[in-house]
């Protein structure tokens, strides 16, 4: 897996789009009323990200666990260090996820590695979960549940977490979903992790239907767990390579488990990074599904920034085939290295567009 990193900083977003952000606003509230990180041991913090609270437990006491490049590198780059899971925690906090499974996965993870005199604390939107999971952890343990900022905390014991995360729905073992005879690894921090989504499909029947991308040097950027690019690269040996790039370090680590099983390490190449800082002009051609959100309403500034570096990385009259959620083709007329925009298909709300490079 490589990773990069641009010198000149990465995209973030403003602090009101973030629902995590507000989340770990609720553990600062929750940590200064209560006191219960006082003591100078180290705190593992799930989903971290820069925040005044890291701020305040100080670097040498964080540990962070952020699969999110853009974040991950941020917090790196200030001197927090990642967890590399060789301490017991004596405080882990869970900033919670949109999805309930990988919310639960996370309790039961963090039931198993807190130390037995430690404390786990969880922050989830109320409307995003938080109000689902307290009614729950409340029929099964006696515990401190709090609200704040639209939040729920859940202050669990180390015993606590180990009979709450009795109580969770397991999650299959192992995360496999098949597509195309394919056996691909998945995981629930990842969008659609159980099926192949509808877009995904479409883009899919379009590359089959004028049989494109079938030669050369390629990529699918924003690959997911690779459903669509790992298929192309398994059905047509004469594509020479595939590199998969995605921001989320569960899908780059998800695809290189499915290129090992089906034996194609060897073709398939993977970076953890951010797309919309891509300069090399490196590919004959880039699939992709178009991410079109942060957390909330269709987020069109992102997608360019996204569409942009994905043609950054095109070579010269190369193409690009992108799956996109709520067209706005005006995004792109303007959009500087587009020689040519073609829509090829469309089912609301999506299109598939055919765009070359210069």
């Amino acid at each position: 897996m490589t990773n990069w990193i641009h010198p000149k900083g990465y995209i973030t977003y403003s602090r009101g789009m973030s629902s995590k952000l507000v989340q770990l606003d609720a553990v600062q509230w929750f940590i200064d009323r209560t006191n219960i990180c006082s003591q100078d041991t180290e705190v593992l913090i799930y989903g971290a990200e820069e925040h005044p609270l890291l701020d305040s437990l100080g670097v040498s006491r964080v540990r962070f666990i952020q699969s999110d490049y853009q974040k991950a590198s941020i917090l790196t780059k200030r001197g927090f260090q990642e967890d590399d899971g060789a301490f017991t925690p004596e405080t882990i906090i869970i900033n919670g996820e949109r999805s309930r499974s990988y919310t639960e996965l996370l309790i039961s993870e963090a039931a198993q590695r807190v130390s037995p005199s430690g404390q786990v604390l969880i922050c989830l939107g109320s409307k995003s979960g938080g109000d689902a999971l307290a009614k729950r952890c409340a029929q099964h343990v006696a515990t401190e549940i709090e609200s704040k900022h639209r939040c729920k905390l859940i202050l669990l014991s180390a015993d606590q977490a180990k009979a709450f995360s009795t109580h969770l729905d397991p999650l299959p073992s192992p995360l496999v979903v098949t597509h195309r005879g394919i056996p691909f690894t998945t995981h629930p921090a990842l969008f659609s992790w159980q099926e192949v989504d509808e877009g995904t499909l479409l883009l899919e029947g379009v590359l089959q239907e004028v049989g494109a991308c079938v030669t050369g040097i390629g990529a699918d950027f924003g690959c997911g767990w690779g459903a669509l690019g790992v298929s192309l690269l398994k059905e047509h040996p004469t594509i020479e390579s595939i590199t998969f790039v995605d921001s989320d370090r569960w899908a780059i680590e998800s695809v290189e488990s499915t290129l090992k099983a089906v034996h194609l390490q060897a073709r398939g190449h993977t970076v953890w990074g951010d797309v919309s800082q891509w300069k090399e002009r490196s590919f004959d051609w880039i699939v992709s599904n178009v991410p079109y959100h942060s957390g909330g309403d269709t987020d069109y500034s992102m997608q360019l920034h996204f569409v942009r570096g994905v043609l950054r990385g095109l070579r010269p009259g190369g193409v690009a085939f992108l799956l996109w959620h709520h067209l706005k083709t005006e995004l792109l007329e303007g959009c500087e290295g587009v020689t040519s925009i073609e829509v090829l298909a469309q089912s609301q709300p999506y299109s598939v567009l055919k765009l070359r490079g210069q």
